[in-house]
């Protein structure tokens, strides 16, 4: 459909484009000419800037001129969505079906939810049925993506492709939404008056970004890494509480102290590696809970050995660790 709409396209977009040409006034003495239909499909630069630019900014064009152009494009652009949307159509129709008639949880059928609460997305060729709270989740998943602390937003896959949805399923997503009894939660919302640009969107939201990557990282991160985090961070305030950690614990009870103290580490990382915060703004508070924690638990961190009764006293002069009788 795409081969056969083409040349048509292109043959209305020439025809108008002469009409306009033969209603600019010549050019001006600096050489200076602008052409609005020059790319009108819009590949190598967006239509609503090149429309900006070209005509609303032209000062060498008078209303009357911007008004007939402004008609012209209106036609084109109903014109070719009207072509563009019969094709489409045309496609949806004639299309594969691809997934499968249950959510991704494998639980229920779609046929048993409403018509508002799914969407259709034609990918590749064929039309796969979603949930629409099973393309929140991965919508929301995808923006909250980071690589340890560092954000790194990506747009959602397709589970049964493994391919990214392109801008037009992501628009077509949306929208489904707006019509859908769920709310729009607030990043997707962001996303859209960015026109989806990922780009736009992690240098705005950084910070947010950044403080969400920091409490996931804290709080999903592996058992080894977490454990060399509060090891750092307990040896930076050594000279307060006087304690330090022993790289050689056993397996439980590095899980009990970065239990213990898994929310002082998530207010340490935020405050020297998150956005918008000095990284010696969380110092004093947690300086004051490594205190306290130590102060209870005089133990924690440190080797623990048990010894017979007749050997305390001679390990006690020779080895530098913890002990217990």
């Amino acid at each position: 459909m795409q081969t056969i709409f083409q040349p048509l396209a292109r043959t209305l977009f020439d025809t108008i484009s002469e009409r306009v040409l033969a209603t600019r006034p010549p050019p001006p003495p600096g050489g200076c000419a602008h052409s609005l239909f020059r790319r009108l499909d819009g590949r190598r630069h967006k239509l609503r800037r090149s429309l900006k630019m070209l005509v609303l900014d032209n000062d060498f064009l008078d209303e009357a001129q911007k008004f007939h152009i402004l008609g012209l494009f209106c036609d084109a652009q109903r014109v070719y969505n009207g072509f563009a949307r019969l094709a489409y159509r045309f496609r949806l129709k004639h299309a594969n079906p691809g997934g499968a008639d249950v959510d991704l949880q494998l639980v229920n059928k779609l046929s048993s939810f409403p018509s508002a609460q799914t969407a259709l997305v034609f990918q590749d060729g064929a039309v796969f049925n979603f949930r629409l709270t099973d393309l929140l989740r991965l919508w929301r998943a995808g923006l909250e993506t980071a690589h340890t602390v560092t954000p790194s937003p990506s747009h959602p896959r397709n589970p049964y492709t493994g391919r990214d949805f392109k801008q037009v399923h992501l628009y077509n997503i949306y929208f489904a939404i707006k019509r859908s009894p769920f709310a729009v939660p607030p990043q997707i919302e962001t996303l859209f008056r960015f026109e989806m640009d990922l780009g736009r969107f992690t240098r705005v939201l950084w910070p947010v970004l950044r403080d969400r990557a920091v409490a996931r990282y804290v709080r999903e991160g592996d058992l080894d890494t977490l454990f060399f985090e509060v090891s750092h961070m307990v040896c930076f305030f050594e000279k307060d509480h006087g304690q330090t950690v022993d790289g050689r614990l056993q397996r439980p009870r590095k899980e009990k102290l970065v239990n213990d103290l898994r929310d002082c580490l998530r207010i340490w990382l935020q405050g020297r590696r998150g956005v918008g915060a000095p990284s010696r703004a969380p110092r004093p508070r947690v300086r004051k809970i490594l205190t306290d924690y130590f102060k209870t638990n005089p133990y924690a961190g440190r080797r623990v050995v048990r010894l017979p009764s007749r050997q305390f006293w001679r390990f006690r002069f020779s080895t530098p660790i913890a002990y217990e009788v």
